[in-house]
């Protein structure tokens, strides 16, 4: 089917876990998941739940896609196996979201939790997360991490396929001028 459940259910539990350890105000885990779940409508409009006393039907269109007693407790694995319950049955009723790649459920299921948690908050992909972490590093710009040093720029990481590479520097070089200025006795550049 396409669908790697226990792949889903590692990211959506870390995630989860790491944001309940992490919010100011602890969350409700079901609301927290149901909100979530809402987000699919992001890939199909036409999805839609309704949140009953002690059930959670799920719906594409007018039709219904799955109908599922609430988790009675709080936990993180009880939730988790209602948002893949639903899923389960919404795809058999949606194109857009049977076609859906696991980035595009995380993401959509992500930003409407976090929306309503904190509206600054946002889902970043595998990808934009390498990004992220490549920015935190110091990478960026031409695709250059470097440490000063008394004979100038130490290059300490590079990205492929970046400028830098490109130009043929490699980790351990020093850059010592740029523009014919000696980086010797510069202490921060910016």
């Amino acid at each position: 089917e396409g669908f790697e459940l226990s792949e889903s259910n590692r990211v959506l539990s870390h995630g989860l876990t790491q944001i309940s350890a992490r919010a100011l105000k602890q969350p409700l885990m079901g609301r927290f998941v149901l909100t979530g779940i809402t987000g699919l409508a992001d890939i199909d409009p036409l999805f839609s739940i309704i949140d009953a006393d002690d059930r959670v039907q799920a719906y594409i269109g007018g039709a219904l896609a799955s109908d599922l007693a609430k988790p009675a407790d709080q936990t993180v694995s009880a939730w988790l196996d209602l948002f893949h319950g639903t899923l389960v049955g919404v795809r058999r009723k949606s194109e857009l979201i049977t076609s859906a790649d696991l980035e595009q459920i995380y993401t959509a299921f992500f930003d409407a939790a976090l929306d309503d948690l904190d509206p600054y908050s946002r889902y970043s992909g595998r990808l934009q997360a390498r990004a992220n972490r490549e920015t935190r590093n110091g990478f960026g710009g031409i695709g250059l991490r470097y440490v000063n040093t008394d004979l100038g720029l130490e290059v300490q990481g590079l990205q492929p396929e970046a400028p830098a590479a490109a130009a043929g520097l490699i980790v351990g070089d020093f850059i010592t001028h740029i523009d014919g200025v000696s980086l010797a006795t510069k202490r921060s550049w910016t």
